[in-house]
C-alpha cells in the first residue's frame, strides 16, 4: 500500500513511514520531514528543525481463525486517507492525522488509480508469502521508530514506559528495544502500541536492525 500511494500521490519513494505495529504515518516534522507543501524556505528550516511528529495516514488490522488447525485464516483490513482535504478533518483528530492530499500539497487523488496500484502489486506479493518470501528490507527500511526513543503504551491499559527502539523482528514481527536488564542488552515487544516518538542525543543515528 506504501509503493501504491506514493505513485498515487506524487511522493518521493520512502515518504511513507511504518509506525509499529500496524499505522502507515508521514514525518510532518523533524529531521525526515516531507517538505512538498513547503514553498518558503524558513519554514522548511523550522520543520526540520522541530521535534519528530508522526501523521496517521492509514493503518492495517488483522484477525485470525483456526490457528494450529489444518485450515487457518487471516482476514486483513486495510484504511488510508485519500482525497481527504485537511479542512475537513474530524477536529478531534485533526493534530494526528493527514491525508495523501495533504501530504501532497493539495494535489487531488485519483482514488481508483490508487486501489489499481495496490491490487496491482498485491497478488504478487501474496504469491511470494505462499511460497515463504517476504521483502524485510523494504519493511526495516520503512520502519519510522528505528535508532529513535519511543513510549510504549502497554496493551490492556498497563503503565507506558521510554525505550530505545533498535529495530524489528522480521520473523516475530516484534518491536526490539534496549533493555539493559535483558540478555544480550535487548528484547523483543510482540503486543503494545508507540504512542509517543522523539529523538534523545545520537538516538536517531544508530543503524537499522533487521532482526536478532
Amino acid at each position: 500500500m506504501a509503493d501504491a500511494a506514493e505513485d498515487a500521490a506524487g511522493l518521493p519513494d520512502g515518504a511513507i513511514r511504518l509506525k509499529w505495529p500496524n499505522d502507515l504515518v508521514v514525518e510532518a516534522a523533524g529531521p525526515g520531514a516531507l517538505l512538498g507543501a513547503e514553498i518558503e524556505p524558513r519554514a522548511a528550516r523550522e520543520r526540520l528543525e522541530a521535534p519528530v511528529e508522526l501523521r496517521k495516514l492509514g493503518g492495517v488490522l488483522g484477525e485470525t481463525d483456526g490457528l494450529g488447525t489444518p485450515d487457518p485464516r487471516a482476514v486483513v483490513g486495510i484504511g488510508i486517507n485519500a482525497d481527504w482535504p485537511e479542512e475537513a478533518f474530524p477536529p478531534e483528530l485533526a493534530g494526528g492525522m493527514t491525508s495523501l492530499r495533504v501530504a501532497s500539497g493539495g494535489r487531488p487523488i485519483d482514488r481508483t488509480a490508487l486501489l489499481e496500484g495496490f491490487l496491482a502489486r498485491l497478488e504478487p506479493r501474496l504469491e511470494a508469502l505462499r511460497s515463504g518470501r517476504f521483502p524485510v528490507g523494504d519493511w526495516v527500511d520503512r520502519q519510522a521508530t528505528t535508532g529513535r526513543i519511543v513510549r510504549l503504551a502497554e496493551p490492556g491499559g498497563g503503565p507506558s514506559r521510554d525505550a530505545r527502539a533498535l529495530g524489528v523482528d522480521p520473523t516475530s514481527g516484534g518491536l526490539v528495544v534496549a533493555d539493559p536488564a535483558a540478555a544480550g542488552g535487548e528484547r523483543i515487544v510482540l503486543a503494545g502500541d508507540v504512542d509517543r516518538l522523539r529523538i534523545v542525543g545520537d538516538a536517531v543515528t544508530a543503524p537499522a536492525r533487521s532482526g536478532v
